[in-house]
């Protein structure tokens, strides 16, 4: 995959790459630098962007932690499975937990099953993949 302005906005490859002592770095604001590698498993400068070219960078990854990316695929980590989903941060806490396309999204099923919503019955409905809190209904 070729880094373009649509791969940039899609799947946060960084547009402005450096390597600096084998980190594949993005200046995500002019003062300060995000370390694509640590953050993504982007760890390979090519074509002025980072890209995943190792596995084993995509599963130390906080993306993979965070959000089942722990697979490598063409140039970028992605979750691969429903179990890379399961494991994720984003299941235990925001409901994400069903694959499709290479993300974890959440369901209605999987809402209900989040804290928040046992707890204090907000964010038990999915909408466009994540769990969002239930419309306020008045009635005068």
């Amino acid at each position: 995959m070729a880094v373009t302005r649509d791969s940039v906005a899609r799947f946060g490859i960084c547009a402005a790459a450096t390597v600096r002592g084998g980190d594949c770095q993005s200046p995500a604001t002019p003062e300060h630098a995000i370390s694509s590698c640590a953050a993504e498993g982007l760890c390979a400068a090519r074509e002025g962007g980072c890209v995943a070219t190792d596995e084993a960078a995509c599963l130390a990854s906080a993306n993979c932690k965070a959000y089942g990316r722990c697979q490598l695929e063409t140039d970028r980590c992605v979750a691969n499975s429903e179990a890379d989903c399961k494991l994720s941060t984003a299941c235990l806490e925001s409901g994400e937990c069903v694959y499709e396309l290479g993300l974890c999204k959440a369901t209605d099923e999987s809402c209900r099953a989040t804290k928040s919503c046992v707890e204090q019955r907000v964010g038990c409905k999915a909408k466009d993949g994540m769990c969002n809190p239930p419309l306020i209904e008045f009635q005068f």
